[in-house]
């Protein structure tokens, strides 16, 4: 038996075993749904309560979960004929998706994307950003430029009549900011 026919013989004894392990597969919408389980009303038979939406109720330090938008259609697997051990295995509408990978945190939802709790608020726009900064740049190398220039009339006749401050401002500190200098190229939106 060549290697090909012995490893396709491997992968149908482990999706038969896989296949086997849930007793029955079963169609119904999903009811108060939360971020770690749902109800499942069915049509011809009593509601599943309590189906996880992981197969693994401790989920340890990584997951993704899919939930299930209210009322709308899942796959639910009956592990081992026990209804009391039930799980979603597709969903006919997404609410969001909840990854995590230690402790870094995920959430996909139709409203955006939320990292790590979003305590640091919305991602910026670089291109925004840049605009509104040279901005600022240019409104401050004008007012140093100005103050430099700026001179004051004196009004002891002993001495010349107009004055300048001693020591200038600088504008060299003041330069236009370049995405280069303020962009993450590993994240973008």
């Amino acid at each position: 038996m060549g290697f090909d026919k012995e490893l396709q013989e491997l992968i149908q004894l482990v999706v038969k075993k896989q296949l086997n392990s849930f007793s029955q597969i079963t169609i119904g919408r999903a009811v108060n749904v939360t971020d770690a389980m749902c109800d499942v009303e069915r049509a011809d038979a009593p509601t599943l309560m309590g189906v996880r939406l992981n197969a693994l109720e401790d989920m340890g330090d990584g997951y993704v979960t899919t939930v299930p938008e209210e009322n709308s259609y899942v796959l639910c697997g009956i592990i081992e004929n026990d209804k009391t051990e039930a799980v979603i295995l597709k969903c006919s509408q997404v609410s969001k998706v909840l990854w995590k990978v230690q402790d870094m945190t995920k959430v996909f939802a139709k409203d955006g994307v939320v990292w790590n709790g979003g305590d640091n608020g919305g991602m910026v726009i670089v291109g925004k950003l840049i605009e509104r900064l040279n901005e600022v740049e240019s409104a401050l190398a004008d007012l140093i430029q100005k103050y430099n220039a700026h001179k004051h009339p004196y009004v002891n006749v002993s001495t010349p009549a107009i004055t300048s401050a001693a020591d200038s401002l600088s504008t060299k500190f003041v330069s236009e900011t370049k995405v280069e200098q303020i962009e993450n190229p590993k994240i973008k939106h």
